[in-house]
């Protein structure tokens, strides 16, 4: 007998099967807990998953075992509605709600041209914010680890951006900083990362 591996997507959530279908397992710890209406997988490296969400395009490269972001060259903040590729010139397209379409090379070009992957540095962390939920004040903790510029925006689930909480050059090592969400209503929330090329979102939830 010979299985086939499936990814599949419904209600916010990824799935896989490696039995051809008989059984799936839900593989969207890390990813934000949002409509995910797009999977494919690299034709030139089958652990390669991406998927098309509504902050943007995240990619596994252990077959859905952790995910990251794969935005670069993206707007800052999309709706991916829709993902496939082309064997012609080995890109990815990203089908976007109101921004247009993209192409990128697939993580597997990006790293055989550079021999390393975005996104994924070492001694850079954005850490999940506390209190979770929250009511009206949170602090978010991350590390970098070296000199550089960072950004830190809030959106809301439409991507719209609520606040910017770091826009300046730090020193590497871990940093806090706080948000007050008196003034917004309660919801769901995200918040991102921008250090060099490496990108990080999480969500958080605002009750009140």
């Amino acid at each position: 007998i010979v299985y086939v591996t499936f990814y599949g997507f419904g209600s916010g959530h990824i799935f896989k099967s490696t039995d051809s279908g008989d059984t799936w397992i839900d593989i969207s710890d890390n990813l934000p807990d949002i409509p995910s209406p797009a999977v494919i997988i690299d034709p030139n490296n089958t652990n390669h998953v991406y998927v098309g969400t509504d902050v943007g395009v995240f990619v596994s490269t252990t077959g859905g075992g952790n995910w990251q972001h794969f935005n670069d060259g993206l707007p800052d903040v999309i709706q991916a509605m829709d993902l496939n590729y082309t064997t012609v010139n080995n890109v990815i397209r990203v089908m976007t709600h109101g921004n247009g379409a993209y192409e990128r090379k697939f993580l597997s070009q990006i790293t055989s041209d550079s021999e390393s992957e975005p996104n994924n540095l070492s001694g850079f962390k954005l850490e999940q914010n506390y209190p979770n939920p929250f009511n009206p004040v949170t602090n978010f903790e991350f590390r970098i680890s070296n000199f550089g510029f960072v950004i830190i925006n809030i959106y809301d689930v439409l991507g719209n951006e609520i606040a910017v909480l770091v826009n300046t050059e730090l020193p590497a090592g871990t940093h806090k900083v706080t948000f007050d969400g008196t003034g917004i209503p309660s919801g769901t929330y995200f918040y991102r990362l921008k250090a060099g090329n490496y990108i990080e979102t999480k969500k958080m939830v605002l009750l009140k």
